[in-house]
């Protein structure tokens, strides 16, 4: 952190500059207070962000917490209990983007293998596009098609847990909520899947009582290794081995997909499976297993080692309600974030007005505002970064714990909040 960053008591708003006028008589005190009437910044009159019509009706007995940071001048402009912890949902996919821009270069590594004589050996690596309908290029289901040799894939000892700690089982069957795997396939997801004669795929409950029935257009699958790897066999059309080993060596590496191209879908669609399989796919590219805890303490005893207060972080992508942050955190992670990687690369992986999960936001901002939202029931975060109408560069954490009202109202008071800034600024 930036020796010049400090963070203030709530609601500080600093001025631009001291007023020292030379008062004498009735007639000096009035244009003093003429002069701090008309004086009053921006930022102070942010402090008043919770005059907002709606705002008691929204958050009035909720927990709020907001940080605002000026990237131009290095200044925190405001703080609103920026120092107090917050559940924050799909915000903390930000600690996983940082994570995986510093593990990884410009592509993601699809599999490890080794084209022996007799065997072409494959040592997966968490990889998340296997056969993953949103992204039509598919480099290692290539080599493995094109190649000619028997295929045996050399799988870890130790495997990740399917679901994270702290993830609600309400959510079990929802599509948000995948399981994880060193080598998932197909997003791990059954896609348009229609049953007929009450039949179902492994995993499935059982079919209502009728002979057909159409499923979501994707539904939580609960593939277990020995059967992604017979999908993955039917795929190619051909016999796949597989077998638990670490000594056989790999040196070779395929790789599969963008960085980038995979951090926009997780952050700007909140894709929760893609985050939890990257935090994996960084730990094992760190420690040669996948272990999510172990990438965890890597990087909090590392590059984030310096946060004003230190975060509970249990997994990549949101789900859990054991993740904690504090906004002043948060919003120094993503100052480090834009100090490593550059604001025009940060803002292209961030949904902004009108894309992703801002559809419905900003539309009259879009391309001044890079928002990444995060939800669960009574929990809502904006956090990311704003271009105001002067054009300066403002990071922005606001979160909100136990309201019970509606996620858009939420978000609506959040937004608006978000608008004012741009015209303060």
């Amino acid at each position: 952190m930036p020796a010049e960053t400090k963070y203030p008591k709530d609601g500080y708003a600093p001025r631009k500059g001291m007023l020292s006028p030379l008062i004498s008589g009735i007639g000096g005190i009035s244009l003093f207070l003429l002069s701090v009437f008309s004086s009053c910044t921006p930022a102070q009159k942010l402090y008043r962000f919770n005059s907002s019509p709606h705002f008691d009706s929204v958050f009035g007995n909720a927990q709020v917490g907001i940080f605002v940071y000026d990237l131009d001048s290095k200044r925190v402009l405001y703080t609103q209990h920026a120092e107090k912890n917050f559940v924050p949902a799909s915000n903390m996919k930000w600690l996983t983007m940082l994570t995986v821009l510093e593990t990884f270069g410009d592509s993601l590594p699809g599999c490890f293998y080794n084209n022996e004589k007799d065997t072409l050996y494959i040592r997966p690596t968490g990889d998340p596009l296997l056969l993953h309908p949103y992204f039509s290029v598919q480099p290692v289901f290539s080599f493995l098609r094109n190649s000619q040799k028997p295929i045996c894939f050399l799988l870890p000892y130790s495997l990740p847990k399917r679901y994270g700690p702290g993830w609600a089982w309400d959510d079990a069957t929802e599509n948000f909520m995948l399981e994880r795997s060193v080598l998932p396939i197909y997003g791990n997801s059954i896609w348009n899947f229609t049953s007929n004669n009450n039949t179902v795929p492994p995993g499935f409950p059982p079919a209502p009582d009728t002979s057909s029935i159409n499923f979501p257009k994707r539904y939580p699958a609960h593939f277990d290794l020995t059967q992604a790897i017979q999908l993955l066999a039917d795929s190619l059309h051909r016999t796949i081995a597989c077998r638990y080993d670490s000594t056989i060596n790999t040196p070779f590496c395929i790789m599969s997909s963008s960085t980038d191209d995979v951090l926009q879908r997780m952050m700007q669609q909140s894709d929760n499976f893609l985050a939890e399989q990257l935090l994996l796919m960084a730990a094992y590219s760190h420690s040669k297993k996948f272990d999510e805890t172990a990438e965890i303490k890597w990087m909090l005893h590392g590059s984030m080692e310096s946060l004003p207060q230190k975060p509970q972080w249990v997994d990549g992508s949101g789900l859990s309600r054991y993740n904690l942050i504090t906004p002043s955190s948060l919003g120094m992670i993503i100052q480090k974030s834009i100090m490593q990687f550059g604001i025009n690369r940060i803002s292209k992986i961030l949904p902004t007005g009108g894309e992703g999960t801002l559809k419905n936001y900003f539309r009259q901002d879009s391309g001044f505002v890079f928002i990444k939202t995060g939800s669960m029931q009574n929990n809502s975060s904006m956090s990311g970064i704003v271009q105001t109408k002067s054009g300066k560069w403002l990071i922005i954490s606001y979160m909100a714990n136990g309201y019970i009202e509606s996620l858009s109202k939420a978000r609506e008071e959040m937004a608006g909040f978000i608008k004012r800034l741009r015209e303060l600024f």
